[in-house]
């Protein structure tokens, strides 16, 4: 199968499936959901402490319960039936949500809300990716597929991101988190309607550890896939600075929160961008070539951020830097489509554990940087260690190993 006959798949005809368009539906409104809540909460805590360390802590909560939940939780996604586990998720975050509206809780009390509604995402996350490919196949379709899907999640993060500030703005945090909650009610309910019964694939399961270590053993034990999730990690758990900086990085510069919303959108809206570069505009061979040299620019470009720019200059930086971590996209479609289905979202749970507790990690590394610097001089703190950690990590041979996992993938097909 050649590189074109991988590109004559269009996003329309992915789309003309209706259980993917409930997938791209449910995974859209989730995410978009958990970025209200993100900035809604960020503003809150601020305004009430004037703490960048507990604005920066508000997002590491949010992110960190990925490091038990991903590898535990997303056990379910292959013992019970994955829709089953989607409808449950995004049930519980909405009333969840519709509770820290409701009650106004103490900033101790929120953050242990916020950390119990990100203990739900694993299990979501987990179930909807391995559903995709049962749903479009391994081959063409999945690429158009996985393109779509993670090109449109990192514009709901934006969405999210720029409507909650200024939602937050106008409606205060009560009414942004109350969207919040209706985001994920509506995305169980389209699960619930839209996406068919499957038996689960590993219900004859006993053993709790075992799935894990299964699952774990995907990940780690071939060398281009760990690469692809440590590097991965690397990437997003540095980029993570912007949005955790972007409420005190505004407040520095004499700005408020709508500026703060657009700030924390504009990695995530370079991407977006990325994203359809990588995945729809360029040879896949040439992007599969570049994946290293695109993971050590991208800490690059953040540490501009040392020199203290403009809010505008700020954001321009941020979103460079955000079409240079895109390479995440491409190294997420690499790994889910390399996965033997059988472990598929238990070794999804474990990447994407990686991912956010890198997420969280980073968060509170940069808070706590914070206290002691600008938010600009924190953001560049971060992100020379690891443009480091990430050479480290890159053998010279590891082009070829991506190729030949990409060729792997396409003959799995």
């Amino acid at each position: 199968m050649t590189d074109s006959a991988n590109r004559r798949v269009s996003f329309r005809e992915v789309l003309a499936i209706r259980e993917f368009r409930a997938l791209y539906l449910a995974q859209t409104l989730s995410v978009v959901g958990d970025q209200l809540a993100r900035i809604a909460v960020a503003v809150l805590i601020f305004n009430r402490t004037g703490s960048s360390t507990l604005t920066a802590v508000s997002y590491a909560v949010s992110y960190l319960p990925w490091l038990i939940g991903g590898p535990t939780l997303s056990v379910f996604a292959d013992r019970l039936p994955r829709r089953t586990v989607m409808i449950v998720s995004d049930s519980t975050r909405a009333l969840l949500v519709l509770a820290i509206a409701s009650i106004t809780p103490p900033t101790s009390v929120l953050i242990a809300l916020v950390a119990l509604v990100a203990l739900f995402e694993p299990p979501f996350a987990s179930a909807r990716a391995a559903l995709v490919p049962e749903v479009v196949g391994t081959h063409d379709r999945y690429v158009a597929a996985s393109t779509l899907g993670n090109m449109t999640s990192q514009l709901a993060v934006v969405v999210g991101f720029a409507a909650g500030g200024g939602v937050t703005a106008t409606a205060g945090a009560g009414g942004t988190l109350l969207l919040d909650a209706i985001t994920f009610a509506i995305s169980a309910a389209v699960a619930a309607v839209a996406i068919e019964h499957r038996p689960s694939i590993a219900a004859a399961r006993v053993s709790w550890i075992r799935d894990i270590r299964e699952g774990a053993t995907v990940v780690f034990g071939d060398p281009t896939l760990r690469w692809l999730v440590t590097v991965s990690w690397l990437v997003v758990g540095t980029t993570i600075a912007t949005e955790a900086m972007a409420v005190p990085y505004a407040d520095q510069h004499h700005r408020g929160s709508l500026t703060a919303g657009l700030l924390t959108a504009s990695l995530p809206a370079g991407v977006t961008v990325g994203a359809l570069v990588f995945g729809r505009l360029m040879d896949p061979g040439r992007v599969e070539h570049s994946l290293p040299r695109l993971a050590l620019l991208t800490p690059l470009t953040l540490s501009v951020t040392a020199f203290n720019p403009t809010p505008e200059l700020a954001a321009l930086t941020w979103f460079i830097c955000g079409m240079l971590s895109a390479m995440t996209v491409i190294a997420n479609r690499l790994f889910v489509a390399a996965v033997p289905p059988e472990v598929r979202g238990r070794a999804f749970g474990i990447a994407a554990a990686g991912i956010s507790t890198a997420q969280g990690v980073g968060a509170l590394l940069v808070g706590l940087l914070a206290r002691d610097l600008s938010a600009a001089h924190a953001v560049g703190a971060i992100a020379i260690p690891a443009f480091v950690l990430i050479a480290l990590a890159t053998p010279r041979n590891r082009v070829a190993g991506i190729k030949e996992l990409g060729a792997g993938v396409v003959t799995r097909a």
